[in-house]
């Protein structure tokens, strides 16, 4: 979590220990897990039935000040399946990809699992604000109003 905090990055890669080469990722932290752990530790997680005595076995050792694993912390979220795309996937790729609903994509060297970027939704959208110019069509979108645009949901459900 300090690793986290101090580095200024927003998801850090875990790696199998057993692999020798080193660039299998196995999962990633990022602050969604430390929120996780937080909210256990003081108390306002509600686990199902099935994970209770594991929160509160969790909860206990952070108040003693014992040592808890990072995967004891990973498992307290419920984290989105690691998604790759390789270094030559073209923008289209990635947008599909975000589109299905994934966050964050893992970027891998051509026909290898070596991680070598993250890119993630918000990234992708700041590329695009700041590049709209160099794209034609999405330039021409700037200054239409969403409703015209029909992107929005004109079903909202709320509940009170």
């Amino acid at each position: 979590m300090q690793l986290l905090v101090e580095s200024g990055v927003p998801v850090l890669l875990l790696r199998d220990p057993s692999d020798f080469s080193e660039s299998a990722v196995i999962g990633t932290f990022d602050y969604t897990d430390l929120n996780a752990y937080l909210l256990t530790v003081i108390g306002l997680a509600h686990p199902d039935e099935a994970h209770e005595q594991d929160f509160l076995e969790l909860a206990r050792k952070a108040r003693e000040g014992k040592s808890i694993s990072l995967k004891d912390v990973r498992e307290l979220g419920r984290k989105e399946p690691l998604t790759f795309l390789s270094e030559n996937a073209d923008l289209m790729k990635a947008i599909e990809t975000f589109g299905k609903g994934v966050h964050r994509a893992l970027i891998v060297k051509e026909g290898t699992e070596d991680v070598i970027g993250v890119l993630s939704q918000s990234r992708l959208v700041k590329f695009l604000w700041e590049n709209g110019r160099s794209f034609a069509a999405i330039d021409q979108l700037y200054p239409l109003y969403i409703r015209d645009l029909k992107i929005g949901s004109n079903s909202v459900v709320a509940i009170k």
